[in-house]
């Protein structure tokens, strides 16, 4: 795998973030719920969309229930 960038801390990461998106026409987030919502809606305030559609991408059924 190639080596795009190397950034340190939160604020490397979005400005990382931001530069590798900065030409493209959407972006799309997809994860976990609990886990993934929170990154999505940092990185997606960093590159300044001011809304976001998040989907549940896992549905989780527990033993018993």
């Amino acid at each position: 795998m190639e080596k795009v960038s190397t950034f340190k801390g939160i604020s490397g990461q979005l400005g990382a973030f931001k530069k590798q998106v900065e030409s493209a026409e959407n972006v799309v987030f997809a994860g976990v719920p609990g886990v993934c919502t929170p990154f999505a809606q940092l990185l997606a305030y960093a590159i300044g969309i001011k809304e976001i559609f998040l989907y549940q991408t896992l549905k989780l059924k527990m033993h018993g229930k």
